[in-house]
Parts: C-alpha cells; sequence; structure tokens
C-alpha cells in the first residue's frame, strides 16, 4: 500500500475501510474452523455426561 494510505477497522467487523472503500476479508475460514471445534468439543461433552449417567 502506498504512503498515506487510511485503514480504518472497526471492533469486531470482518471488513475494514482503506481510503473509504470498504473491503471484506473474503469467507472466514478460520472462524468457521474455530466454530467447528467449539461444536464439536460441546457434542462430546454432552454425549460423556450421558454416557457417565446411564452407566453409573
Amino acid at each position: 500500500m502506498p504512503v498515506g494510505t487510511y485503514l480504518k477497522k472497526p471492533k469486531w467487523s470482518l471488513y475494514y475501510d482503506r481510503d473509504g472503500k470498504q473491503f471484506d476479508g473474503g469467507v472466514p475460514w478460520f472462524g468457521a474452523l474455530i466454530a467447528c471445534f467449539a461444536s464439536g468439543g460441546l457434542v462430546w461433552s454432552v454425549r460423556a455426561t450421558l454416557h457417565k449417567e446411564a452407566t453409573g
């Protein structure tokens, strides 16, 4: 980027402004990956708890 380019990134957003034009980052792959791991962990913990209650 040339010197003097104005960048602005609002907190908790997926896009940024460069010289007044809005740019997005495309598909947020990292966020989707984290959400998959979190969902998998939640399902695993619920299944483990239910299994423990059924056998114990």
